[in-house]
């Protein structure tokens, strides 16, 4: 798989999941915000270490469909949906079924909530090993103002979230804090 460059760290591929690639491509782009990229991208370049976003693709190894042809035990060991999510399961499966895709391609659980900011492309959950997610919040606070006129808005708490950083870019009305939620 060609992997397309979105910044100097991540491909389209991290931020997007695997049924909307297939169904896609290059122009997935258009469901990611730009200011996504640019916060998410800026919270790796703080962090100077590698993260995690989706790794379906195996660093470009496997393409869409050939994920999404593995069993579904398979497609669970991958970050899949730490980008943007399926809004709409039963659209996308009919799109599938039109080219051919069944069983374990298709999509069995849509994950998240409707206002789920993965749904809009205005999130990312990184994941990566230097850090607790406490640290990383305590590192994007002292980093808050220039992260917010990236269009960072929002973090989990971190005791929702150990394992990961969710960050997103709702609108909030609160101009000189983040707004710190709870799933």
């Amino acid at each position: 798989m060609t992997r397309i460059p979105v910044s100097d760290n991540f491909y389209l591929d991290e931020f997007i999941d695997p049924w909307t690639y297939y169904l896609y491509g290059s122009k997935s782009l258009r469901y990611i915000a730009p200011q996504t990229i640019a916060f998410t991208q800026r919270v790796r370049e703080i962090l100077e270490v590698p993260c995690t976003i989706n790794n379906w693709s195996n660093h470009g190894k496997m393409s869409a469909k050939e994920f999404l042809l593995q069993p579904r035990w398979k497609q669970n060991r991958s970050f899949k949906e730490s980008g943007l999510r399926v809004f709409d399961k039963a659209l996308y499966n009919k799109k599938l079924k039109a080219r051919g895709m069944k069983g374990d391609a298709l999509i069995k659980k849509v994950v998240g909530g409707t206002t789920s900011q993965h749904k809009f492309g205005r999130a990312s959950d990184i994941k990566q090993n230097a850090f607790t997610s406490k640290d990383v919040h305590d590192i994007i606070e002292d980093y808050r103002r220039e992260l917010m006129e990236l269009g960072l808005t929002t973090l989990e708490h971190h005791e929702a979230t150990r394992s990961w950083v969710h960050m997103d870019g709702r609108t909030t009305n609160l101009n000189d804090k983040l707004l710190i939620v709870r799933p």
